[in-house]
């Protein structure tokens, strides 16, 4: 066999449906692992900020960390599953929109988890500690997330606000956003659920009407 007949074979496999599933599916459930990895490191490093809070700032701490857990513990079983459920959605005949409609779905529902999780543990802290700032001291190992909850604080926060206000804005801007990314990536999956259907009724009643017209 050749040279060309061995990239023939392989071009021809990644074709098959079943074949392009299960590589989506792997890459998939390696990045919740990923995802699961940082995040437990992540975890473990914000620990050092709680140890160093006191009396209402603690305890707010504590509470942001079971959510961050819970949290992020939800977003890796989301990869993980759905992972699975590209695996499942394999058809003969279309390799990958299959498996799009799926990961579009998956988008959504880790970004409105991990959004809803960074909220929460935030609005808490907002709520339990009386400088508003101790939270926001649990990122400083990570200068990039840092600058992205800063931006977002900045959004929702106002000098003026109370603490209790800053956390129901916190909560609302947060908790509607991540509704609404979700709505879109749903939306966006099912237009190609909905092309991909077309397309498998317009294959089947093309061939029935080939076979008759024989």
């Amino acid at each position: 066999m050749n040279l060309i007949s061995i990239v023939r074979d392989v071009l021809g496999r990644l074709q098959s449906g079943a074949v392009m599933a299960e590589i989506f599916s792997i890459t998939v459930r390696l990045a919740g692992v990923a995802f699961a990895l940082v995040s437990l490191v992540f975890w473990f490093e914000t620990w050092k900020s709680v140890s160093d809070m006191e009396g209402g700032a603690m305890l707010g701490g504590l509470i942001a960390q079971v959510i961050a857990l819970a949290g992020f513990g939800w977003t890796a079983l989301v990869f993980w599953v759905r992972g699975d459920d590209i695996r499942k959605s394999a058809v003969p005949d279309f390799s990958v929109l299959p498996a799009v409609v799926v990961l579009f779905r998956m988008l959504g529902e880790v970004y409105a988890t991990v959004t809803a999780t960074v909220v929460l543990a935030v609005a808490v802290m907002r709520l339990l500690d009386a400088s508003g700032v101790g939270f926001g001291q649990m990122f400083e190992a990570f200068p990039l997330l840092g600058k992205g909850f800063e931006a977002f604080a900045g959004i929702a926060f106002s000098p003026s606000d109370s603490e209790f206000l800053s956390a129901a804005k916190l909560c609302v801007t947060g908790l509607v956003g991540s509704v609404f990314w979700l709505a879109l990536f749903y939306g966006l999956a099912e237009s190609l659920n909905l092309s991909l259907t077309i397309a498998k009724s317009t294959r089947s009643t093309h061939e029935i009407l080939h076979q008759r017209l024989r």
